[in-house]
């Protein structure tokens, strides 16, 4: 739920409360206490933030602020993970922990690499 509290907290400093915003995504307030979401759930609430926003950007900007902490126990993975290559492989494997919103998957080549989400 790292992401729904991120999100929560970006609108409400850009002025929008979260119960406005709960109300705009048609998500009861006593959801939040729910371990995890659909990601329907969260799609709901990226959209309402950035209606009630008025900021297309808001994705983007919240991005931007996102420290290495709101993926959990993962993001710790992957900041001790010895490669890219190996942090992507766990990424991979604990997935299902971050979203369940879609799949990694890395396309190795000689010269390059791809990652697809």
């Amino acid at each position: 739920m790292s992401w729904v509290n991120t999100v929560l907290a970006a609108a409400e400093r850009a002025g929008v409360a979260r119960e406005r915003l709960l109300a705009q995504a048609g998500i009861a307030p006593a959801e939040l206490a729910y371990e995890r979401w659909p990601i329907d759930h969260i799609t709901r609430l990226w959209r309402a933030a950035v209606h009630c926003t008025q900021d297309s950007g808001f994705g983007l900007k919240v991005g931007a602020q996102v420290g290495p902490g709101s993926f959990n126990v993962v993001s710790y993975l992957l900041q001790s993970a010895p490669s890219l290559r190996t942090a992507i492989a766990a990424v991979q494997q604990y997935q299902r922990l971050i979203s369940d919103g879609g799949r990694f998957q890395m396309i190795a080549g000689e010269t390059a690499s791809w990652v697809v989400y």
